[in-house]
Formats: structure tokens, C-alpha cells, sequence
């Protein structure tokens, strides 16, 4: 067995596939502060745990409680909102389509009220929460959310950060469909 030098051999591995540099480097979680809660948001793990996405906080004119869980996908797409979906393909159709544009909207499934800001940690998170002045995708949180963003990748098995039309986080950076 070879061995690898700072990481662990099986920080290499994910449902028995062999991971390069880059995936093993990628953030797995995160939080996201929206108009109305909080949210807790973890990638799929080997042991069979699913892509969870958990409110852990809202406001008392929130519908939905502490607890609800966003469902509907196995792939959540980050931007204006988060919305969990389903890919398109695979199988007899070849590559899985990632692009939320271009999944059909039957393959949509729920949905958060608009981000305000993504964070690694908790550390801002209720600062940000407690603003009764936030504003979807607040400059004051923007170097936290573009981090989050940035150690996400493109390339995130269970993440797709959106880029297109109305649906981007950062309109100035939207891109063709």
C-alpha cells in the first residue's frame, strides 16, 4: 500500500474510488444564512449518509421550523436560492447533466428562501442572522460567501454553484447557459 505524505491514505477514498488532490481539497460543508433561516448543509459521506441540507435557525415569521430539511435531489445547486435537484441522465443516456438550466424543472425539488451569505464556520454566521438590515447576497458578506464558493470548485460531486441568469449568486459574474 502506498503511502501518501500529510493526508492519509483513506482521505483519498470516496465509495471505494480512488479521489485526485483537488476533490480530497474540496469543502464538504458548509453554512448558508438566507432571507429567513439558517442552514447547515453537508455532502454525501461514504458511510451512506446523504447530502444533508438542515435548517438549525429561523426567524418567527419563517413557515417551515428548525429541523426541515430541504429535499427533493441528490444534487443542490447554490445561487439567488438553494435548491435541491435532480440530474438528468446517466445510464443509457451517457453524461449527467449538472447544469440546473438545463435540468428540467420536473427534476427540481426544494428551495430556500434567497441567500444572503455562505460561510465556512459558525463564527459570523448569527452576527449575519441577526442583521435585521441583510439584503439577498450582502457586500458585507461577500469575501466569506466567494470563499465558500471558491472551496467548493466547479467540479463538486454534490454541489453545483450556479452561474446562469436570474438563478446566480453574483450577477455581475452570470455566464452562458
Amino acid at each position: 500500500m502506498q503511502k501518501r505524505v500529510g493526508l492519509e491514505m483513506d482521505k483519498y477514498l470516496r465509495f471505494g474510488i480512488l479521489l485526485s488532490e483537488k476533490e480530497v481539497s474540496m469543502l464538504n460543508e458548509f453554512y448558508a444564512v438566507t432571507m429567513h433561516s439558517i442552514w447547515y448543509v453537508r455532502a454525501r459521506e461514504e458511510n451512506g449518509n446523504r447530502l444533508l441540507v438542515v435548517k438549525i435557525a429561523a426567524h418567527k415569521e419563517c413557515k417551515k421550523p428548525a429541523g426541515a430539511r430541504l429535499q427533493g435531489g441528490d444534487m443542490l445547486s447554490i445561487g439567488k436560492k438553494l435548491m435541491m435537484y435532480i440530474p438528468e441522465g446517466g445510464g443509457f443516456h451517457g453524461s449527467v447533466e449538472r447544469n440546473i438550466y438545463r435540468v428540467s424543472t420536473l427534476y427540481w425539488g426544494g428551495s430556500t428562501s434567497p441567500v444572503v451569505a455562505l460561510f465556512k464556520d459558525r463564527q459570523l454566521v448569527f452576527e449575519c442572522f441577526d442583521a435585521t438590515d441583510a439584503v439577498p447576497c450582502d457586500p458585507r458578506w461577500t469575501t466569506q460567501t466567494k470563499e465558500v464558493l471558491s472551496a467548493i470548485g466547479e467540479d463538486h460531486p454534490d454541489f453545483e454553484i450556479c452561474r446562469y441568469g436570474d438563478r446566480a449568486l453574483f450577477p455581475s459574474e452570470v455566464t452562458a447557459k
